[in-house]
């Protein structure tokens, strides 16, 4: 088949750049792919025993067809799936389950359940977190409704008559797993190249490295060469399987991680344990062997767009230092994940930006209903970033400042931003030292940024008429499954190194010092400070932050109560009881 895309040495750039990102992200020419329609066909190219009346049962018993696929190119995944469509008897297809692995990519989210919601055979299985090519196909066994179960790879187009032939050795034998043919669709050009396939057997090395071999070296040979053929492994993802057979088998193990050596084990138990594999040369499936293992990028790799992917749990504030240095522009916006921007909310925040490099740019931030995800916008306006002697953030009414502006649709200052909505300039970010990295998970990131925005030379602003629209989740989906109380321990950090004298103020709310848990090394951020020659927290409680109560101005006390009755401490807070599990009664 003649190559259907050639790259012109004088391409325009623009085009050249698309080539490149997708070879860079997809392992294959994702341009000339996108130029192919999702619906073509591949000629005929079964030899012409396979095609005789009568060649296969004539009665074959339906599959459910598995396609795993991990941010896979639209044009790639939707041509699989029409080939299988088009190029498959209707009642041997009882359902194509298509397991997305956690995909990222927008086009693999609603935009392909739109597409294939009119089409009855096909259902998505979406992982609530990365598995892996191999356990996402586990999953897609597991949910697989068929007694046979065909995997194909996300990036395949089978011939006519590709089913009927592994079904019908796998109906014959329940224990025997089918292998199609497997011929090469070109990763540069799109084309197909049907020559070689049938010339060879799976194998492998002494590295347990998956090999092709020459059909001429097997010591025995059948007499016709298009029939099933014994083979040694499987080369990876495109087989036939009884699925009762392969529950038997022990499914994949599920103590594999992501990709790789799945074909090996299944090879291996498959034949020691009572079944066999053959080749089938009657079931021809294309497939592009794409450059590299997508699977197994790493993250730096994994760039897509304007996202980054990491491969292990960051926590929500390294994860947003991750996006920061991988930025490329001077001035970075944050957003949480659950917002809605209102038109024209960018513009006023890089306008206080531009106009001074040292200030931060905070949105108004209305309320989206976390119950039935209305727009409330009526209340947003009368309230300031602040925070309590437990520096929990909390908004406070602008009627109890003592500096209030003429105009209340002006940028504002504001002691303590809410957390994740804000623009800010990239270098004056790195001149503060970005986040703390000894913070985990969640929590106290937004006051440390704060303090030190405004302690060491910047300033904190709200900006009115920028609107985003935020749902304020019901507790903290980020620590429901942590046992540490992170919230505390980055606090604490936060205490030893701004708050001067005052980090004693907040140690008593949670029962002294003593109860400070493992909150690591802080010298090299008080070294940053130092460098930075950041001002007093008191110059702070002064000048930026006059509403809150100075607990040492008012003289209250604190410190350990003692029941002597009991033999028993209680500590009280400045202004306020705390851990009530340390108070007897």
């Amino acid at each position: 088949m003649a190559p259907l895309f050639v790259v012109a040495s004088d391409i325009d750039k623009s085009i050249r750049r698309q080539i490149n990102d997708g070879w860079a992200l997809q392992g294959l020419n994702q341009y000339a792919s996108d130029l192919v329609s999702v619906f073509r066909r591949l000629p005929d190219i079964r030899d012409e025993w396979c095609k005789q009346p009568g060649r296969f049962r004539s009665e074959l018993p339906p599959a459910s067809i598995v396609v795993v696929f991990f941010d896979e190119a639209w044009s790639v995944l939707v041509r699989t799936v029409h080939s299988v469509l088009a190029r498959s008897p209707p009642e041997l297809v009882k359902e194509i389950i298509l397991v997305d692995d956690f995909s990222s990519l927008a086009h693999l989210k609603t935009q392909l359940d739109d597409y294939f919601r009119p089409f009855e055979k096909v259902r998505i299985l979406r992982a609530s977190e990365r598995l892996g090519l191999i356990r996402a196909r586990i999953l897609g066994a597991k949910s697989a409704t068929a007694e046979i179960v065909t995997f194909l790879d996300a990036h395949c187009e089978v011939i006519v008559g590709w089913l009927e032939a592994q079904l019908d050795v796998v109906a014959a034998d329940p224990q025997t797993i089918a292998i199609p043919s497997i011929d090469w669709i070109h990763e540069e050009t799109m084309a197909l190249n049907a020559q070689n396939s049938q010339l060879y057997f799976g194998s492998f090395d002494w590295t347990v490295n998956f090999q092709w071999k020459s059909r001429a070296e097997k010591k025995v040979k059948p007499e016709n060469p298009v029939a099933p053929f014994d083979t040694p492994v499987m080369a990876g993802g495109l087989f036939t399987i009884n699925r009762t057979f392969f529950e038997h088998l022990g499914w994949y193990d599920e103590g594999f991680q992501t990709y790789g050596a799945e074909n090996m084990e299944l090879s291996f138990k498959t034949w020691m344990c009572g079944g066999s594999m053959k080749i089938v040369p009657c079931s021809r499936v294309a497939h592009i062997q794409k450059r590299g293992h997508p699977y197994l990028a790493s993250p730096e790799q994994v760039r897509i767009h304007a996202y980054v992917h990491f491969q292990k749990r960051l926590g929500l504030i390294r994860a947003r230092l991750l996006g920061a240095m991988n930025a490329t522009t001077e001035i970075l916006t944050f957003l949480d994940a659950h917002c809605e921007c209102t038109l024209g909310w960018l513009q006023p925040q890089l306008d206080r930006v531009a106009r001074d490099p040292t200030t931060i740019a905070v949105p108004t931030i209305d309320w989206i209903d976390e119950h039935n995800l209305a727009f409330v916008s009526n209340k947003s306006l009368g309230y300031y970033g602040a925070t309590d002697w437990g520096f929990q953030f909390a908004w406070r009414g602008r009627w109890d400042r003592k500096v209030q502006p003429s105009n209340k649709l002006e940028p504002f200052p504001t002691p303590i931003m809410a957390g994740g909505l804000f623009s800010i300039n990239r270098t004056f970010f790195g001149h503060l030292g970005w986040y703390d990295e000894g913070f985990e998970i969640y929590g106290g990131e937004n006051v440390e940024l704060s303090l030190k925005a405004w302690m060491c030379g910047g300033r904190i602003e709200t900006v009115p008429c920028s609107r985003v629209g935020h749902v304020q989740k019901a507790g903290h989906p980020y620590l429901r499954v942590e046992t540490t109380d992170w919230v505390r321990i980055n606090t604490v950090r936060v205490a030893e190194v701004w708050l001067d004298q005052y980090a004693q103020v907040v140690y008593d709310m949670f029962g002294g010092p003593q109860f400070r848990g493992n909150f690591g090394d802080v010298s090299s951020r008080r070294k940053l400070r130092e460098s930075r020659k950041c001002r007093s927290f008191q110059w702070y409680l002064d000048n930026v932050f006059p509403e809150l109560d100075d607990p040492e101005g008012r003289g209250v006390g604190h410190g350990e109560n003692e029941n002597v009755l009991i033999e028993a401490t209680c500590c009280r807070g400045a202004r306020a009881l705390v851990d009530v599990q340390h108070c007897p009664v």
